[in-house]
Formats: structure tokens, sequence, C-alpha cells
């Protein structure tokens, strides 16, 4: 008989940063033009709100002269 052990199983492979990006350009380009270009405005949307509170929080007061 012969032993097929788990020495013959794939191991499973360590993630880096490197694929998780490769994985999220995949699945981007898996998408119509119409829904990626609503994600994209979405995310600037939300990095302008993040700017815009990051003005109004950091805002230098003004001097009263």
């Amino acid at each position: 008989m012969i032993d097929k052990s788990d020495s013959q199983a794939p191991k499973p492979q360590k993630r880096n940063s490197d694929d998780l990006d490769l994985q999220a350009i995949l699945y981007n380009l898996s998408l119509p033009p119409e829904k990626r270009l609503k994600q994209h405005q979405s995310s600037l949307d939300t990095v302008n709100e993040l700017e815009k509170a990051h003005k109004e929080l950091y805002a230098k007061p003004q001097s009263a002269s």
C-alpha cells in the first residue's frame, strides 16, 4: 500500500502585499468600466471629505487685531 500522507498536499503560502495588490487589480479589471468609475468617484469623494475635515480641524485661528 502506498502512503499518500500530507507531505504531497500543497502547503499554504504566506500572502504578501504584492499578492493583495494583484488581487485588487484583477478584481477591478473584471468589473465593467461604469462600475470602476463609480468606485473611483466614491473613493475620491471620501478623500475630499477627509481633506476638508482635516483643514477644518487644524485650521489656524485668525488672530483678532
